[in-house]
């Protein structure tokens, strides 16, 4: 018998496309699958849409779980707890799935017995026409050991081009962490510790929306989360007594991010919070060890670099001056 795969979709004002979301899981031509979803405390109409949709399609496996407006990390932690599968998949309700992805992706993961499988994907817009390709990967490949970190550590930590196995969550106690910046790349980096073998391939597994008005779009002091997502994986990976490997393959992971995140300083309103903004990730990023980083590459070199600029001309950084420069 086919394995169960549990599809997890957390969701939270979708409205406008959840339905997409859904149907491009129930026209998978594999159909030994469950849906999970969980609502996070929505007040548009998505609810509704949900229910509609689950009464129409009763032979479907579809599970609705409404909660309080926590955050998507406690959503989908709160979909594996239901879950039964044999494998899980994370996709948004405003994502969607490519045609038959299922079908090829699974029989790859039970003919390879690996732990992970890792895929392709595109990027399209608030009315699904594409704007970017995303291929990470132009040919099938198993990756093994402390490859696994050399070549996937660095990878974009979105959750829907991944398949994961139940086994190895369970085992090793996995879990979103609770942040509001950073869980997809939380999560990820905690479950490649627990790998032992990857499977790559070259297809495109999901659609991924982006929304001018989405989390990673938003401009407040939740940003600062992405230092507490990397403390709760070095705790994880102290853990398992693996935190030498944080240390050679995760600690430049720490720079990108702070980086990204700072640079959303000049978006905030006041002199004073965009100060506060650059001044606690000079703080954080001063206590990366680059020394015990052997990823610490010519493009890494050249980000830290471009870092200390900003944060030695910061008073210009974040000044109108520049804005009106850039213009």
């Amino acid at each position: 018998m086919n394995k169960l795969v549990s599809i997890i979709i957390p969701n939270y004002n979708c409205e406008k496309y959840v339905l997409r979301c859904l149907n491009s899981v129930i026209r998978q031509e594999y159909k030994n699958k469950e849906i999970i979803i969980i609502d996070d405390g929505s007040n548009d109409k998505s609810i509704e849409i949900i229910k509609e949709y689950i009464n129409d399609h009763k032979k479907e496996k579809i599970n609705l779980i409404c909660q309080n407006n926590l955050n998507a990390a406690i959503a989908r932690n709160k979909g594996l707890e239901l879950a039964k599968g044999d494998y899980v998949l994370f996709l948004d309700s405003d994502d969607e799935l490519e045609e038959n992805m299922l079908e090829n992706t699974i029989k790859l993961l039970k003919n390879n017995e690996v732990d992970l499988l890792i895929g392709n994907y595109t990027d399209i817009d608030e009315a699904g026409e594409t704007i970017r390709s995303k291929n990470f990967f132009d040919k099938k490949e198993i990756i093994k050991g402390e490859k696994i970190f050399k070549s996937l550590s660095q990878l974009g930590p979105v959750p829907s081009n991944k398949i994961y196995r139940m086994d190895v969550i369970k085992k090793n106690n996995l879990s979103w962490g609770n942040v509001r910046i950073g869980q997809d790349l939380n999560f990820y980096l905690k479950y490649i510790l627990c790998c032992n073998k990857v499977l790559t391939i070259p297809s495109k597994m999901y659609k991924y929306r982006i929304i001018n008005n989405s989390m990673s779009r938003k401009y407040n002091y939740n940003i600062f989360d992405i230092v507490n997502s990397f403390e709760d994986v070095k705790k994880f990976y102290k853990s398992k007594k693996a935190y030498n490997i944080y240390e050679k393959y995760i600690q430049v992971l720490e720079l990108i991010h702070y980086n990204l995140q700072m640079s959303k300083a000049k978006n905030f309103k006041t002199k004073q919070e965009k100060l506060l903004v650059m001044n606690y990730f000079s703080i954080n990023e001063k206590k990366i060890n680059y020394r015990k980083c052997e990823n610490y590459d010519k493009k890494s070199k050249k980000l830290r670099l471009k870092f200390k600029i900003k944060v030695l001309l910061k008073q210009v950084y974040i000044s109108k001056f520049l804005k009106a420069i850039k213009k």
